[in-house]
């Protein structure tokens, strides 16, 4: 005898019950889920970059939506979905994702915090947000058959482009959609009508939030650019709101800054009240006033 065959033993003797899953039943308008999948690399702008697809799947419709994206922060995943609601024109009772970094602060004891600018989507589209359980892909199958399906669909060809990996995804979710479906030969462009349940709202400005400390000459650097905050913040940490046409600067939930947003690089806006009294004037202004006395004495 040895501990070896006592283990093959008792594996024979030991009883299998079969995975069982539960058939799932998708109403319309009910669930939209979505998730990201990482594609081939591409040059864009003289580099050879990573890229995702972004992909959401209505389950009832099977209608799809993908939108080819360089990461995955939160603007790009709330600009993404937004742009898959428009497109299909369906808003979804809830978003069913997974604990993508740009949706879900954190996990504690299976209860979900999520990303603040999240919530404010959900609640902008009166939607709500549906963390499923983590490692369980069986609870968003749609949207894993989805990245699934575009991944296959690529599988083998080739792009020099980013904007060639873009043009061939929104071609094969296009022919996806207006395929009919091998059980009931109905097409999805024409189930996702039973889904609009709401009528669209106006677009929601998609911002992101960032830490920056107060630089001592009264600015914020964000994003490649320099933004002025009071000169009394010099040093501390400032919470900043960056959206398409404004940069917002909090200090303890208070606004203490707000500049129209700069879309160059190294290009700096200064208001100069931020600055003490006696630093107000730029020292153009300065040596401007200096020169005009100097005139003004004359020349005798």
């Amino acid at each position: 005898a040895s501990y070896e065959l006592v283990k093959k033993r008792v594996a024979q003797l030991r009883r299998h019950d079969p995975r069982v899953y539960e058939r799932l039943q998708h109403l319309p308008g009910a669930e939209m889920q979505a998730d990201f999948g990482e594609l081939v690399r591409v040059q864009h702008q003289d580099h050879l970059v990573r890229v995702w697809a972004y992909v959401a799947v209505w389950p009832y419709s099977r209608y799809r939506y993908a939108e080819v994206v360089l990461d995955q922060s939160v603007p790009t995943f709330l600009s993404a979905m937004q742009n898959g609601i428009f497109a299909a024109a369906a808003i979804p009772e809830r978003i069913s994702i997974d604990n993508l970094a740009a949706a879900v602060l954190r996990e504690h004891f299976h209860e979900r915090g999520y990303q603040r600018e999240f919530s404010a989507f959900c609640k902008h589209f009166d939607t709500l947000p549906n963390a499923v359980r983590p490692r369980t892909p069986t609870d968003k199958g749609a949207v894993e058959n989805g990245v699934g399906v575009l991944k296959r669909s690529l599988k083998g060809r080739t792009f020099e482009t980013f904007e060639q990996l873009r043009r061939a995804v929104k071609a094969i979710i296009d022919e996806l959609n207006d395929r009919p479906n091998s059980l009931d030969h109905r097409r999805a462009n024409d189930l996702i009508l039973q889904e609009r349940r709401l009528d669209l709202p106006e677009r929601l400005p998609i911002a992101s939030w960032s830490e920056h400390q107060v630089r001592t000459d009264c600015h914020v650097q964000v994003r490649s650019n320099f933004y002025s905050v009071p000169y009394k913040l010099v040093g501390k940490v400032v919470v900043v709101r960056v959206d398409a046409e404004t940069v917002t600067a909090y200090n303890d939930f208070t606004v203490v800054a707000r500049h129209e947003r700069c879309h160059g690089r190294g290009q700096t806006i200064t208001d100069r009240q931020h600055y003490p009294e006696h630093k107000r004037k730029s020292s153009q202004e300065v040596h401007r006033e200096r020169a005009e006395r100097i005139r003004s004495v004359g020349t005798g």
